[in-house]
């Protein structure tokens, strides 16, 4: 087990990697871009039920917060 601040860099760099993918695409680049909702096991719960809840919760408020989000629970 890390820190929280371990888990929240990591997840980070995670969503920036997945940000920065380019897709050529005939004579076009498709930008990639995503949202995404996070939870981390120890800290919202420890349960695979609460976890996904948990995780599912905090991707619908990336949605409907303006989308192209990373948010944790």
């Amino acid at each position: 087990p890390g820190e929280e601040e371990d888990y929240y860099g990591v997840a980070k760099e995670f969503y920036a990697a997945i940000e920065s993918i380019d897709v050529p695409l005939s004579r076009t680049v498709l930008t990639v871009k995503t949202s995404m909702g996070m939870a981390v096991s120890g800290i919202d719960g420890l349960e695979a039920a609460v976890l996904l809840t948990s995780a599912d919760n905090a991707l619908y408020t990336a949605k409907t917060s303006g989308k192209n989000r990373l948010v944790f629970s």
